[in-house]
């Protein structure tokens, strides 16, 4: 008996989750179909808004067979058709009016397009004209601050000049950048000696292993070495070459003692290597070639003389004689 209870009660508690799995499912359902509806809807309100020119005529013919189906008075027929055609018209005036209204939009946008592009067209011929009265302005301004650097360094050179024949002096890049700025107005010392060796002095000045001294340099090392006695290798004075600058740069310390006179020079082989700028910087006319510049050795005795692009004996009426 109670085994048969229990049979009971397990089987009504079945038909309870079968009851319970269906409504969910019953709700599941009703919900998709609402969604489905709702998307439908939406559908159809954005078709309708797309073709509702396309729609009055058989909405016009769906009217009429109504009409023709309900029993109406023949006035009141004829007034529903009237109505009817005055609504037509009316929709056919705004479409009308709609398309007119984007006629004159697009007229208006192609317009304004058009007076864009001449406006940019204009700005653009501006923009050249401007930069070309800069470049010629900028070029005007270059020339003349070369002028100014060409006239400076005429300048500085008759002051060394007037100084060397009065008192001494000991200075190994006053002349070497008188004749660079000269040179190469355009440009910083650093820059126009770098330019001027590689240019000028040296073979593949930026191959330190396949550096090497052009023929000019060569001679002149070599005929420092035979006639005066100032010898090193030729490889040592094109790395030397190379980083003139920084040494050219530093105070020049000599136990020299002379009256007067402009001295240059130092120990092997920083003489050799200022010997061959001044002498190629002479040689093209960046310097005063009638100016004596001697050339000293690290214990401060006069070497030789550099004038007129060569080396000369020092002169007797000079110092050192």
């Amino acid at each position: 008996m109670s085994s048969t209870c229990g049979i009971g009660k397990r089987r009504e508690e079945h038909v309870q989750m079968d009851r319970r799995k269906k409504r969910r499912t019953d709700k599941k359902k009703e919900y998709a179909g609402e969604r489905r509806t709702d998307k439908k809807k939406e559908y159809a309100g954005e078709r309708q808004q797309e073709t509702c020119g396309a729609a009055l005529q058989p909405l016009k013919m769906i009217f009429q067979n109504a009409l023709n189906r309900v029993l109406i008075a023949p006035d009141h027929r004829e007034n529903l058709n009237n109505a009817f055609t005055a609504l037509e018209e009316m929709y056919n005036d705004k479409q009308a009016q709609l398309q007119e209204l984007k006629k004159d939009k697009a007229a208006q946008l192609q317009e304004l397009k058009k007076d864009k592009a001449a406006q940019l067209q204009e700005l653009k011929k501006d923009k050249a004209a401007l930069q070309k009265h800069k470049a010629a302005q900028l070029e005007i301004s270059q020339g003349l601050l070369q002028d100014t650097r060409r006239s400076l360094a005429e300048a500085r050179e008759k002051c060394l000049q007037t100084e060397s024949s009065r008192h001494a002096v000991l200075n190994n890049r006053a002349l070497i950048e008188i004749g660079l700025l000269r040179k190469f107005p355009g440009m910083t010392t650093t820059q126009a000696l770098d330019h001027f060796i590689a240019k000028h002095l040296l073979q593949n000045p930026k191959q330190r292993k396949s550096r090497k001294l052009r023929p000019d340099c060569v001679s002149v090392c070599n005929q420092l070495a035979n006639q005066y006695n100032l010898a090193c290798s030729h490889a040592s004075v094109a790395n030397e070459l190379s980083g003139l600058m920084h040494e050219i740069s530093k105070p020049v310390h000599s136990r020299m003692k002379a009256p007067a006179g402009y001295f240059v020079g130092g120990p092997s082989p920083l003489a050799q290597a200022i010997a061959c700028v001044l002498l190629k910087l002479q040689g093209l006319g960046s310097i005063a070639r009638d100016m004596d510049v001697f050339l000293i050795d690290d214990g401060g005795k006069i070497v030789c003389r550099l004038a007129n692009g060569k080396i000369q004996p020092a002169s007797p009426s000079k110092p050192g004689s």
